[in-house]
């Protein structure tokens, strides 16, 4: 416990209370579960309720769709191990199934009355009066993923999960001396000599040596997939965004009247003359959603018809855009958002094909396009390659050199002997006496932040290991350590009750822990032949 402790100050990140606890497995990989089939459960309790494997893959899809809508990706499988979606996901739902069990067991709960109460209160669905306001909250679900219901019951979850925390954190007395000694801990303060050399760095009269053609060769056979041409489309397409579709937009005043009168109860009893800013952009935003659904269908009947985009592009005076060898991933690396939506679909079709329309996420917009030409992914010959291997295997060269002379200079480092002279001769950058507090180290820019936290975990009168940026390779050496008393008394004004804090999330998450053992949960292995 008091390993997390320790770790839960040195991140300096104030944790939300509402955040589920992370719970880590211990001989359960992902491999376990990836592959099941969707049938039984995934996990089982003596005493909570069990997790389906169903329910289990509905919580994954939601956590892959929010995150490639907040970062505009698509993610692909490897993405998502590489991301470790699925264990995230699963210890969601442990933790959730825990945090109900506690609830149930408790009997915590809270009327629907009392979560409605509590809605109302939130400045995102006030009016500018400061009310809440029906018609705004509505709105706030309309073209969303999310259901009134989902939002309601993550609402509850997180009150319930709060009145929790603040239940157990009342009961739980943390001492004096706990958390004076963590303040010590995050005051104690380092002095170092920093030591670096850029990896790029040559010395007078520096000559590379000769590559030979056996080595250049050598290199290409053994690294082959760095010299691999990737596929590339050249295509065309046609934006119909909402600048495009407003021109196409009408709001008289009868319909607005219209629109109000039908949906009076949405805008709380007001009159139509406070709220009809309000009517107009909501009328608006609706018939922008029925235009891009209408033209989606028109576009789609286009394309069945045997139409070629240009000519779709010219029924509806719309600008034709072209785009020259791209591969996949400088589409989706682009700084115009319509490539990453294009991405997918382009490499899925063959040449002269055009697309069905593609509506872009949250926007009011719907793409087309068509395939020019494909050029088929290819491995670069040698010849081809050869100045770029030449210009690798030199800059490795020579980086390692640096590396070699920063290395002798650590193995025998002594602050009394050192010159910086001697130093700056040899391309090394030499800062001595620098002062680093535990608290404020991590939030140091200047400094990898690798070098600092091993500076923070080694003795005094010692030196780190080498640890590198990719342009500079660097080593700290630590003359003193001590505790900073300015800094403790300003660590313990500003941040004693998020200490206290700590200790109690560390403490409940000893309790989750306590419980799924009390549980004798169980990652079950489905059946991978199913």
């Amino acid at each position: 416990m008091l390993a997390r402790i320790r770790k839960g100050s040195d991140s300096l990140f104030i944790r939300i209370i509402l955040a589920l606890i992370a719970f880590s497995f211990v001989g359960v990989g992902a491999a376990a579960f990836v592959g099941g089939n969707s049938r039984g459960n995934i996990v089982e309790f003596t005493k909570a309720p069990a997790i389906s494997m169903e329910e289990f893959q509905l919580a994954k899809a939601q956590q892959v769709d929010a995150l490639q809508r907040e970062n505009g990706v698509n993610l692909t499988e490897e993405n998502i191990a590489e991301l470790g979606i699925d264990r995230s996901v699963l210890t969601s739902l442990i933790n959730d199934s825990m945090v109900k069990y506690l609830a149930s067991y408790y009997d915590f709960d809270i009327s629907e009355k009392k979560l409605i109460d509590l809605i109302k209160t939130l400045p995102t669905f006030k009016n500018q009066n400061g009310e809440f306001d029906l018609a705004t909250f509505k709105a706030a679900f309309r073209g969303s993923p999310r259901r009134e219901e989902e939002y309601l019951a993550s609402i509850k979850k997180n009150l319930i999960t709060s009145m929790l925390l603040d239940s157990f954190a009342g009961s739980f007395y943390v001492s004096k001396t706990m958390t004076e000694n963590m303040i010590d801990y995050m005051s104690e303060t380092r002095t170092l000599d920093i030591l670096s050399i850029d990896l790029d760095y040559k010395p007078k009269n520096y000559k590379a040596k000769k590559l030979e053609k056996e080595q250049l060769e050598e290199f290409y056979k053994g690294n082959q997939t760095m010299f691999i041409e990737p596929e590339l489309r050249s295509f065309s397409y046609l934006k119909a965004d909402e600048k495009f579709l407003s021109k196409r937009l009408e709001l008289p005043e009868s319909e607005l009247k219209q629109y109000f009168e039908e949906n009076i109860d949405d805008f709380a009893g007001a009159k139509y003359t406070k709220v009809k800013k309000q009517v107009r952009q909501e009328l608006k935003k609706n018939k922008l959603e029925e235009l891009v659904n209408e033209l989606a269908k028109n576009f789609e009947e286009d394309v069945a018809s045997g139409l070629t985009v240009q000519e779709i592009a010219t029924k509806y005076d719309l600008k034709l855009m072209s785009v020259n060898s791209m591969s996949i991933d400088a589409l989706n690396s682009s700084a115009k958002p319509e490539y990453a939506e294009l991405a997918d679909n382009l490499f899925e079709m063959m040449e002269g094909e055009v697309s069905y329309p593609i509506e872009v996420q949250d926007q009011n917009a719907i793409l087309l396009a068509a395939i020019d030409s494909v050029t088929p992914s290819r491995q670069l010959a040698f010849d081809e390659v050869v100045k770029q291997i030449t210009y690798t295997l030199t800059k490795r060269a020579l980086a390692l050199e640096n590396v070699k002379r920063l290395e002798d200079v650590q193995k025998n480092y002594d602050p009394k002997k050192i010159s910086s002279k001697t130093l700056n001769a040899k391309g090394i950058s030499y800062l001595a006496n620098k002062s680093f507090t535990r608290a404020e180290a991590p939030l140091n820019e200047k400094f990898p932040s690798a070098l600092l936290e091993a500076a923070m975990s080694y003795k005094a009168k010692t030196s780190t290991m080498l640890i590198g940026d990719g342009k500079k390779a660097h080593f700290a050496y630590v003359k003193h350590i001590k505790n900073n008393k300015t800094k403790a008394k300003k660590i313990k004004e500003n941040s004693e009750v998020y200490f206290a804090n700590i200790i109690k999330d560390a403490m409940f998450q000893e309790l989750i822990s306590h419980l799924i053992q009390q549980n004798e949960m169980q990652v079950t292995q489905e059946d991978q032949a199913n």
